[in-house]
């Protein structure tokens, strides 16, 4: 293995992530290995929050934005009242999602799953 082939990683790294590892794949066209860095297994983060742009075609949802954020009563220094603003909207917006969309996922899987169907 070539002196290329190699990872420099700081003590820090290796104590986020104490199962570093490097591999190596074989030589291909080039005369250097594609050397990976594999840091084990990391877990989910439990409720994920993504924002969809679907939601900004939806009827009522930028008014349902304003209004929601509008009547949050928080008190606090500015930073805090923004964080917990935003925690609030979050729980609103997957409650309104769910209301509205449903499972989307789902009814993605089920729709493909009927168009290779149709396409048979």
């Amino acid at each position: 293995m070539s002196r290329l082939d190699r990872f420099l990683v700081s003590a820090g790294l290796e104590d986020l992530f104490p199962a570093l590892t490097q591999s190596c794949q074989p030589k291909s066209v080039s005369n250097h290995r594609d050397v990976f860095l594999e840091c084990g297994a990391i877990g989910l983060v439990k409720g994920l929050f993504r924002f969809e742009n679907m939601w900004l075609e939806a009827r009522g949802f930028r008014e349902l934005v304003e209004k929601r954020w509008q009547n949050y009563e928080i008190r606090g220094n500015p930073s805090f009242i923004l964080a917990k603003k935003l925690k609030l909207l979050k729980e609103d917006l997957k409650e309104w999602n769910r209301n509205v969309f449903g499972n989307v996922k789902t009814r993605k899987n089920d729709i493909l799953k009927k168009v290779h169907i149709i396409d048979l």
